[in-house]
């Protein structure tokens, strides 16, 4: 496990590094970029040292380990112009599992569909002959997860990832690649560290983009005001990152939820809310954009 976690903080240096030294590089496989979870997002997205039920796979699957018996996450998400997304996700936990420690086995299933777009064709010689109308992308994403605890403080956990995309219904693309996460928690503190994304570039035709390569760190602390987090994440594609968030509960039933984003293209300030009712959670966070710009997420979570 020490060997473990030296590694991943190799590697997460690595990426600072690179990012520094060499700037930007084009990232493929859009719907790894998306955020899926109401709750992560409206706080900021700081979630990896969080992670304590299913949104967890998301953001550090070490954190399916908090899950209790079996829940099952069904969401909505707006975000620009006509694109939205569709997720669904279920997740049991095991006392004695196939190593004889606590495990949970997750499975989620995610779709992309952007609006449609126009495309100018022509014939060989150049000359324009019709326009026509496409879906811009369409992607799928299927997630398998497993989470095993070590010890009372400290979990891992891995996501297996396959992704198919079509861009414009007529070049597609299949890639695969997966996460590994770590989670260390005691009293009111948490701490993750996850790396996501490791894999071969996706290729449509003879064209290839790396995936969306990231390394997150973040803390969650519960104090008597409610829960404070960070995220620092640092990719191939962008300048590194900082994520603010918080969560009020009010009477174990509704949670009020803020978050901020530090160095980012648009993002700036998320806010949200959750209901808890019997075995059913509702979450809805709110993303700005710009001035006059926002993406909105919605996710029912069931306990059974």
């Amino acid at each position: 496990m020490t060997k473990l976690i030296i590694c991943l903080l190799l590697v997460f240096l690595n990426l600072v590094v690179t990012n520094v030294i060499f700037g930007d590089t084009k990232t493929g496989a859009v719907i790894l970029k998306q955020t899926f979870s109401a709750r992560a997002e409206s706080m900021g997205n700081a979630f990896t040292g969080v992670a304590d039920d299913i949104n967890s796979v998301f953001y550090n699957p070490a954190g399916l380990i908090s899950v209790k018996s079996k829940e099952l996450l069904a969401g909505y998400i707006q975000t620009v112009g006509d694109t939205n997304i569709q997720v669904v996700s279920i997740t049991k936990a095991f006392d004695q599992g196939i190593l004889h420690n606590k495990e949970t086995l997750a499975f989620s299933i995610c779709s992309l569909q952007s609006g449609i777009i126009e495309v100018n064709l022509t014939d060989p010689d150049d000359t324009f002959r019709e326009t026509k109308l496409y879906q811009a992308e369409k992607d799928y994403l299927v997630i398998v997860s497993y989470a095993r605890k070590f010890g009372e403080t400290i979990s891992a956990g891995t996501n297996i990832k396959l992704i198919q995309s079509t861009l414009v219904e007529m070049y597609s693309a299949i890639g695969s690649g997966f996460d590994i996460g770590l989670l260390y928690k005691k009293n009111n503190l948490g701490l993750g560290l996850c790396l996501q994304n490791i894999g071969q570039e996706i290729k449509y035709k003879e064209v290839g983009d790396p995936l969306p390569l990231n390394m997150r760190i973040g803390a969650g602390v519960t104090t008597p005001f409610g829960l404070v987090a960070v995220d620092f994440i640092s990719d191939l594609e962008n300048e590194i990152k900082l994520n603010l968030g918080t969560e009020y509960l009010i009477k174990d039933i509704i949670m009020l939820r803020l978050g901020y984003k530090i160095w980012y293209d648009l993002d700036t300030f998320s806010f949200g809310l959750g209901i808890n009712w019997k075995y059913i959670k509702f979450d809805f966070g709110l993303s700005l954009l710009s001035r006059f710009n926002y993406t909105y997420r919605t996710n029912v979570i069931f306990q059974f």
